[in-house]
């Protein structure tokens, strides 16, 4: 029986500066680990839905960097649905 995946997500969310980071990761981590209880009940019974270490990268101030970070994100989703 399945015990743990591994899943990378890669997102571009537009987080306000008053909003600490830990926060927003916090918050999106808690939502999404209720959405896939919900719509996998077989998860429930697992003792953690995510492991605690995340990353975060800024990119906003630089545009190339911005389309860089962009293009990146576009081909990972791309490369997922193949």
């Amino acid at each position: 029986m399945l015990d743990h995946v591994h899943l990378q997500v890669h997102l571009l969310p537009e987080v306000p500066p008053t909003v600490p980071l830990s926060r927003f990761v916090g918050l999106l981590k808690g939502r999404s680990s209720r959405l896939l209880r919900m719509a996998f009940p077989q998860l429930r019974r697992l003792p953690a839905r995510w492991s605690l270490p995340w990353v975060v990268s800024t990119v906003g101030g630089v545009p190339l960097a911005l389309a860089v970070a962009r293009r990146y994100v576009q081909n990972q989703q791309a490369a997922s649905r193949r």
